[in-house]
């Protein structure tokens, strides 16, 4: 079975700053490749940063390595976006599932 064209990925980083630290960890992720959104948020999250490409690998390599490093986070949760169902179907070929 031949696969058609990937959609990008999508990873939702859920983000826990340290107090006072709102502001400047937002600035700094802004400023991380691959990093597409920021954004600051109430509840039990501070911010979350959405992560966009086509690597799925290299982007959980972003969050490791750089995301999860900025000063003044405590704590991440990682959210991997699954494609939409027809796009999914599409993607491996399936016109009907029987």
């Amino acid at each position: 079975m031949e696969l058609k064209t990937k959609p990008p990925e999508t990873i939702f980083v859920l983000i826990r700053v340290k107090a006072g630290k709102v502001a400047s960890v937002a600035d700094a992720l802004e400023t991380i490749k691959n990093v597409d959104e920021v954004a600051m948020v109430t509840g039990r999250y501070d911010i979350v940063a959405v992560v966009r490409g086509t690597q799925l690998n290299r982007m959980l390599a972003t969050v490791v390595a750089k995301i999860q490093n900025v000063e003044g986070i405590g704590s991440t949760e990682t959210l991997v976006g699954m494609p939409k169902y027809a796009d999914m179907m599409n993607l491996f070929g399936v016109t009907k599932i029987q």
